[in-house]
């Protein structure tokens, strides 16, 4: 019997962590209660989309979703929640991420 990949020990820390600054990302947006969704990458991105978010933060939890890289996105989330919204832009934005419309 073949035995299931582990999964790393401090990815449910970090996938925690990043719904947390999603819900950051999400008040900044302007979204007055906490989603009620779990912490997958595709229920974080139907969150930001649902509450207007540009490509900036979309861009973040696609390449997570894409490549993987959990600590990097939380790294990038936490940098644009230091951000002042009002400057914020996708032209300001310039991580390495690519970024492209799902829809």
């Amino acid at each position: 019997m073949e035995e299931a990949p582990r999964q790393h020990p401090v990815e449910p820390t970090i996938r925690a962590a990043i719904g947390d600054e999603v819900d950051r990302a999400l008040k900044k947006l302007g979204a007055e209660m906490p989603r009620n969704a779990g912490n997958e990458p595709a229920d974080l991105y139907d969150a930001l989309r649902k509450h207007g978010a540009k490509s900036e933060l979309l861009g973040i939890i696609r390449h997570w979703r894409d490549k993987g890289d959990a600590e990097w996105a939380l790294n990038e989330l936490r940098r644009w929640n230091t951000r002042d919204p009002r400057k914020s832009s996708d032209a300001d934005w310039c991580s390495g991420a690519p970024f492209r419309s799902l829809d």
